[in-house]
């Protein structure tokens, strides 16, 4: 009943005052070639940049936490497809337990991650880095038994096309996916509580995404940059969404936000210049400045660009009276700044806020 993590160290670089190089690769099996790292030292670290794949297998007969690595001048100069195995009884190896880090798997000749067999009875939890910049990485079968992904753990692997995150995952942690260009397909699994900053940042390619309802929180630039979005489901368990996180997203042209939201952060929906619609649910009591700033699609309703129940600015700015419809709750950030022919304006009772600076510069409002 024990658990097990890809942490930190265990195919990392080592420098020592005996050897100095790179770890090429292993699988769990009797073997004789073993040393205090639990990996091999050669003085040819380029030998790494021949990893292609990683197989996670359930494999009774293989003793667990025994390494065996290439032990010949002959071994090292080939060109492996590895295959890392891991057994039922899978335990941490040695101090630094195991680990696909950033240090290790930097080459983009890496292109497939299968978990699939990994015993779900087990936690198992991808941890900080472990799969950065592995740019040839095309798929990654992740299993039941994961619990967390860690921050930067899939970062920059710009070839892979789809994910699936699994209903055993709680948290998708800060730029987990941040830099995947190529990722296209995103199925979010119904435990995951929080989408942590920057967590799909610039990834450019996602067309859409659905957020269940188990989310809480979406945070601080979570789908920056992700200018191929066209629709986003926000779920009903959400309440918070953060700073910036879908600036950017300028083909998207539609946005619902529950009634269980109740703030929206600082330019959240900044320059999502195809905007068209947009509805604020009920719950909504706090909204940060230039929330919907260069949405410049949104409608204009007799000189005022509005988004629902939010007045985001004057269009003309030679106003001289205006009367805000009846229904608007929030006067946005600036909404008019400089209207300096402005002499009169009537706000209805059902306006709850208004943003810094609405009426600044206003110098004839009496």
């Amino acid at each position: 009943n024990k658990s097990f993590s890809l942490t930190q160290m265990a195919c990392d670089v080592y420098n020592s005052s005996d050897n100095e190089g790179a770890f090429i690769g292993f699988s769990i099996v009797e073997s004789s070639c073993i040393n205090e790292y639990y990996g091999f030292i050669t003085s040819q670290p380029t030998i790494v940049t021949t990893l292609k794949q990683i197989n996670i297998l359930n494999e009774d007969k293989i003793q667990p936490s025994v390494i065996t690595v290439p032990c010949t001048q002959d071994d090292l100069n080939k060109e492996y497809e590895v295959k890392y195995i891991l057994t039922k009884s899978a335990r941490s190896i040695g101090k630094y337990s195991i680990d696909f880090s950033e240090d290790n798997f930097i080459s983009s000749s890496l292109y497939e991650i299968d978990l699939s067999k990994l015993d779900e009875n087990r936690e198992f939890n991808i941890n900080s880095n472990a799969f950065r910049y592995c740019n040839g990485l095309t798929e990654i079968n992740i299993p039941n038994s994961v619990t967390s992904m860690g921050d930067w753990a899939f970062t920059h692997c710009s070839g892979l096309a789809e994910i699936v995150i699994p209903n055993s995952v709680t948290s998708i942690d800060s730029y987990a996916f941040a830099y995947c260009s190529g990722l296209t397909s995103v199925t979010i699994g119904n435990s995951v509580t929080s989408i942590d900053n920057y967590a799909f940042y610039d990834c450019t390619s996602l067309t859409e995404i659905i957020i269940p309802d188990s989310v809480t929180s979406i945070d601080n630039h979570a789908f920056n940059y992700c200018s191929g979005l066209t629709s986003v489901t926000i779920g009903s368990g959400v309440t918070s969404i953060g700073d910036s996180a879908f600036t950017n997203c300028n083909n998207l042209t539609e946005i619902v936000i529950p009634d269980s939201v109740t703030s929206i952060g600082y330019s959240a929906f900044y320059n999502c210049n195809s905007l068209t619609s947009v509805t604020l649910g009920s719950g909504v009591t706090s909204i940060g400045n230039n929330v919907f700033k260069n949405c410049s699609n949104l409608p204009v309703i007799d000189n005022i660009r509005y988004a629902d129940t939010y007045l985001i600015e004057t269009i003309d700015k030679t106003l001289t009276t205006y009367t805000i419809k009846e229904g608007t709750k929030f006067i946005g950030y600036e909404a008019f700044y400089n209207c300096k022919s402005l002499t009169s304006i009537t706000i209805p009772d059902s306006v709850t806020s208004i943003g810094d600076n609405a009426f600044a510069m206003c110098s004839n409002l009496a």
